[in-house]
């Protein structure tokens, strides 16, 4: 079976990554793909996104039982680069 990863670049998000992880939390469904892994990639935010994906990582593992990755550096570096950071380190 396939597995993906879905990958969720993050900047500044700490007003919309709330409705994110309620999603997460409510369970992911790819059309009988396995999600292996979901990857934030936080790009130097300066708002609590960082800490809200923090608080929320055992609590959407143990729903989705998918892993979650946490991908964070202090400067901001655009979207792109954020994308291809996850994408490095993804298994899916």
């Amino acid at each position: 079976m396939k597995t993906i990863s879905l990958i969720i670049p993050t900047y500044n998000e700490d007003g919309r990554i709330k409705k994110m992880i309620t999603t997460l939390k409510q369970g992911v469904y790819f059309y009988g793909q396995v999600l292996k892994e979901v990857i934030f990639t936080d790009d130097g935010s300066t708002d609590e996104t960082l800490t809200l994906i923090k608080k929320a990582k055992k609590y959407i593992e143990r729903n989705i039982k998918a892993k979650v990755k946490i991908i964070s550096y202090e400067k901001n570096k655009g979207r792109g680069f954020a994308i291809r950071q996850a994408a490095l380190h993804a298994k899916g």
